[in-house]
């Protein structure tokens, strides 16, 4: 199967809202917004989020006309981490898991993101039950460099996250 991946557009941002509520329902644990507060939020919200303007972009792959996976990479607006950018807001609907969309998608964001002018690294947290995600990232060349114990507490259960990075450049020297 075809799948069409693209950054996303104004003209997105109801099926951002859907893709996005759909993956706080099904997987709370991986995220640390929230269902009920996101969902309280009109579209304006999310063409905000697809515009905000330390975006790099939000990657989308879509079957038809439908957004079936997003990831998300947002510089770091602090002048002193220009040089940093962070992945968010990864999810494939559960019925196109497994056909290798979240890898070509997470491709084409590491391309673009190696193209950004002093762009240097992505850092990324990932919750460590999320084993399938892991191996995803650590196949795509990011190492492991920590992790933060009770970084989410969701329905009172502490979620541990594990903290990644990857290196757009290697002599960071510049």
């Amino acid at each position: 199967m075809s799948f069409n991946l693209r950054i996303l557009n104004n003209s997105d941002s109801a099926a951002l809202r859907a893709l996005r509520l759909q993956a706080l329902a099904d997987s709370p644990a991986n995220f640390g917004a929230d269902f009920g507060r996101e969902s309280l939020q009109a579209a304006s919200y999310f063409a905000d989020k697809i515009n905000h303007p330390d975006n790099i972009g939000i990657f989308g792959a879509f079957d038809g006309t439908q957004l079936i996976a997003m990831m998300g990479l947002q510089r770091d607006s602090g002048l002193k981490r220009r040089h940093c950018a962070k992945l968010w807001g990864v999810f494939t609907s559960p019925a196109y898991r497994g056909q290798g969309i979240s890898a070509s998608l997470l491709q084409m964001l590491i391309r673009i993101a190696r193209q950004q002018p002093g762009l240097l690294h992505i850092r990324l947290s990932v919750n460590a039950r999320n084993t399938d995600a892991q191996h995803l990232y650590l196949r795509a060349g990011w190492t492991a460099y920590g992790r933060e114990p009770d970084a989410l507490s969701v329905d009172g259960e502490m979620q541990e996250e594990i903290l990644m990075t990857l290196k757009l450049v290697e002599d960071l020297s510049l």
